[in-house]
């Protein structure tokens, strides 16, 4: 055997950075021939060698007990000495010194020798490594001598180099940092990037894969509004032998998009191998954003062997300010004797009079006013004077809504007109929100009190429902199919718990509420303003909407028509049981599954108020498991999953529709490539008019149930090697859509 010890400065020295050191234990078997003698051995080496990227240098000891033949004579003796040696790539050479039988033959001598020889690494690890080679010694002096060998070694690696940071600029143009502008075309798809220059010796390269793709906005919409943040989420995952180093995660927009802001650059330090690690980016939209669809390349790069992951491109869609239109919708005088106004109540404005003039200012518009604030200025006329505050703040003014503003106003007897004008300038925190407004007054003219003032709420412009388009767009998510009635009393209430303080993330779960909401306004035919939406809601939230154990009349009671409203109720999130009593409860954001009796919102008062609401149906539809477990894991710590008592609470609503994503201690699974929850896929799937089993346009529960059975237990078991069954109970003839 041949010992090595292999330092590697490599490439790297070159660029300041750290060698590596590896330590060789190498063993040598050959044939030696020189002036009619022959001999057959093995040898030992061993010997430190430096390395600079694929070029190397370094020393070797070796040391060979020699038995050699000429015909009938023998000669025995001990060839020790040492080599320097040169790599490149898994080519060596070198040169040394040691003993070797002379020309005569029966004596030991001092030589220079060379070698010449392959020598191939296969590493085992980031530490261990086994050696290939073959190599020639020669005797320099001794034409006649050589010494052909094979070796095979054992190396131990134990400094390994530090890694060389260089910057790696993206395939597309970009600007901007954290929250900074990004603007520029991305480079076209054959251009070449940018070449490695650097060469490491780090072990094996990774593979690496950008996958899970998505966004997700503040509002949970699926869309960016102006003035809005969101984030972008995506995995990076190693498939390699190797660990990757120093990634840097670049996002460039397609095309120039105006006022959209993300973090251009993220840098990833470490991602092992057979690792994952989930990225997070912030973008947001400012006040000039359009309405639009916004295409973003994702590229991570790797700098070191340019093991790049495949560019990825994610859409989505962002939409313009809903901007404010404010406006003094109605003015008002009280002349009486009380406040600051001096008068003879008659409602007229009279020369010598001091009145109160009431302004409502009122946004029309579709958006929220903020830091609004009311100036009057002084009228042209000198014989009309503003005797007290006259400039207000009112604060924020929602859409549709109204602030009023009192200001004093003095007439004298010198007054000649019978009319003036009093300017007023109405500002907003974003100057081009701000106008200037006149307000006519004429003297000894009836004018409405300000009691008497009524203002109109116009109906306020809802927000548009814009479909998320991501990377690969799941088919439910596009082609909403038309319902062929409007069910104008039908009431809906979508829960969706994605957020939560003290148990994991339900990662589709916003998707899946966004999406459903699109089916039960076009499919099922429901109105916009019968909606009762939570995200992330407390168990506050629950009690208002469902009620109190022993009072039902919460918020969806309220919205009911008795005998009129058809009851939707849909909850996507975590459930979880009670570890004593096995309870099921639906768990708030902000609660402590450890304490889920305490914190969580009970499944049988769910059942039981909704039993007690005057509805003509109640439907519900659970995508939630109650065993404590959920499809990453555990969500109770340090505990077994249950089978809990949700059969018991579903028979507390005997005249409903139940359908739960699994039953008894199952996971309810997701469905990564659609960006779904399995059940809510396939449930939307169903009423896109899959489950319509005998085409009569009308999807029944039956058929409803028949489709989700078939089709969540099938992929749950081909996709996650799990059983989900879903559960149903209720009225199997009872239609649940009519499509056109």
């Amino acid at each position: 055997m041949r010992l090595r010890y292999v330092w590697t400065i490599g490439l790297a020295l070159l660029t300041s950075a750290a060698p590596a050191a590896d330590f060789l234990f190498e063993g040598s078997i050959g044939y030696a021939s020189w002036n009619g003698w022959e001999r057959m051995g093995f040898g030992l080496s061993a010997g430190p060698t430096w390395y600079w990227g694929q070029l190397g240098f370094g020393l070797a000891g070796f040391c060979s007990p020699v038995a050699v033949h000429r015909g009938n004579q023998t000669m025995s003796f001990v060839m020790p000495g040492g080599l320097a040696k040169a790599r490149f790539s898994v080519v060596e050479a070198g040169f040394g010194y040691g003993y070797v039988p002379s020309v005569q033959g029966d004596t030991v001598t001092n030589s220079l020798l060379a070698l010449i020889g392959l020598t191939y690494p296969i590493r085992l690890s980031d530490r261990v490594s086994v050696t290939l080679g073959a190599e020639n010694v020669f005797a320099i002096g001794l034409a006649s001598f050589y010494n052909p060998s094979a070796q095979f070694g054992l190396a131990y690696r134990f400094t390994r180099p530090k890694a060389v940071k260089r910057s790696v600029p993206p395939d597309s143009t970009s600007t901007g940092g954290v929250n900074g502008p990004v603007a520029g075309p991305a480079l076209a798809p054959d251009t070449k990037p940018e070449p490695i220059t650097e060469e490491l010796s780090t072990g094996l390269p990774p593979f690496l894969e950008a996958t899970r793709t998505s966004f997700a906005d503040r509002e949970a919409d699926g869309v960016l509004d102006a003035m809005e943040t969101g984030e972008i989420t995506l995995a990076v995952k190693n498939r390699g032998k190797g660990d990757a180093q120093d990634l840097t995660v670049y996002v460039a927009p397609m095309e120039n998009y105006a006022d959209l802001k993300c973090q251009a650059e993220t840098k990833v330090p470490t991602v092992k191998k057979g690792d994952s690690v989930t990225v997070r980016i912030p973008v947001s939209a400012g006040e000039q954003v359009e309405t639009q669809t916004v295409k973003l390349r994702i590229d991570v790069k790797e700098p070191y062997f340019g093991a790049d992951a495949d560019a990825k491109v994610l859409s989505f869609s962002t939409r313009r300010l809903s901007p404010p239109d404010l406006v003094v919708a109605q003015t008002g005088v009280d002349d009486d004797e009380e406040g600051q106004s001096m008068g003879n109540s008659n409602g007229t404005i009279e020369p010598g009079e001091t009145f109160e003039l009431a302004a409502i200012v009122q946004n029309k518009g579709t958006g929220n006013a903020d830091d609004v604030r009311v100036t009057f200025r002084e009228p042209s006329d000198k014989n009309v004077m503003l005797v007290g505050t006259s400039d207000t703040a009112v604060g924020s003014i929602a859409a549709g809504d109204w602030k009023k503003v009192v200001v004093p106003v003095y007439v004298n007897k010198r007054i000649e007109k019978q009319s003036f004008d009093l300017p007023v300038a109405i500002t907003e925190r974003r100057p081009r929100f701000s106008r200037t407004d006149t307000i006519s007054l004429s003297l000894n003219k009836q004018m409405k009190r300000p009691d008497e003032i009524s203002v109109a709420m116009p109906a306020t412009e809802q927000k548009s429902e814009a479909q998320p388009l991501p990377e690969l767009t799941a088919d439910v998510d596009v082609a909403v199919p038309f319902g062929a009635a409007v069910n104008a009393n039908a009431v809906a209430v979508i829960v969706a718990g994605y957020e939560y303080d003290k148990v994991p993330r339900v990662d589709y779960a916003a998707r899946d509420a966004a999406v459903l909401r699109q089916y039960l306004l076009k499919t099922l035919g429901f109105k916009e303003e019968n909606f009762i939406s939570l995200r992330n809601p407390s168990k506050a939230d629950f009690e208002r909407v469902f009620g109190i154990k022993g009072n039902a009349q919460g918020q969806l009671y309220n919205y009911v028509r008795k005998g009129e409203s058809d009851v939707f109720v849909y909850y996507t999130g975590h459930g979880a049981p009670d570890l004593k009593t096995r309870e099921a409860f639906l768990v708030p954001a902000d609660a402590d599954p450890s304490y889920i009796n305490l914190q969580g919102y009970p499944l049988s008062t769910f059942f039981e108020n909704l039993a007690q609401i005057p509805a003509k149906s109640v439907t519900v539809v659970l995508d939630a498991c109650f065993s404590g477990a959920y499809d990453q894991g555990l969500i109770v710590q340090q505990a077994s999953p249950l089978v809990p008592k949700v059969a018991d609470e579903k028979g507390k609503l005997p005249d409903g529709v139940i359908m739960a994503s699994a039953s008894g201690d199952q996971v309810s699974s997701w469905y990564a490539d659609k960006k779904h929850s399995l059940f809510t896929y396939w449930f939307l799937k169903g009423l896109q008019g899959a489950a319509d089993k005998n085409g009569d346009k009308t999807i029944t529960m039956g058929e409803m149930k028949l489709y989700l059975s078939e089709n969540v237990s099938y992929w749950a078991q081909r996709l996650h090697n799990r059983i989900q069954t879903p559960t149903f109970s209720g009225d199997e003839n009872r239609a649940l859509a009519r499509l056109k």
